[in-house]
C-alpha cells in the first residue's frame, strides 16, 4: 500500500513522545512492506535537518519538509480575534498551500 504520512514536526530526531510515535508509526508501516512518503512542517523550532536522518530512512520515506514560520505575531493575533479565526489553527496555514 502507498502511504502519505503528514507530520506537524520532523519526527526524526524522535526525543519526544510526539516524535517517537511518529517515527515508530513510519518503521512500523516499512515494516509491514508498506511504501511511505513523508511530508512534515519544519518550523524554527522544530527545524527538518534532512543531514541527521539515517540514509536508510530517508531513502525509505522520501522525507521531505515544508518550511512555515509560526512564530507569534501580535498584529495576525489581533487581527483573527476581530474576524473570530482561530490563531493556533491559522499560524499553521501556508500560502502555497491555500488555492487562491
Amino acid at each position: 500500500m502507498r502511504i502519505l504520512q503528514l507530520c506537524n514536526k520532523p519526527p526524526y530526531p524522535p526525543i519526544d513522545g510526539g516524535t517517537k510515535a511518529m517515527y515508530n508509526i513510519t518503521r512500523g508501516l516499512l515494516d509491514a512492506g508498506h511504501e511511505v512518503k513523508l511530508l512534515c512542517i519544519s518550523t524554527k523550532k522544530h527545524p527538518l535537518k534532512v543531514g541527521t536522518v539515517p540514509q536508510e530512512f530517508r531513502d525509505a520515506t522520501r522525507i521531505e519538509g515544508v518550511f512555515v514560520d509560526t512564530s507569534l505575531n501580535i498584529v495576525d493575533a489581533f487581527t483573527d480575534l476581530v474576524t473570530a479565526d482561530n490563531y493556533n489553527v491559522s499560524r499553521f496555514f501556508h500560502r502555497t498551500w491555500t488555492s487562491d
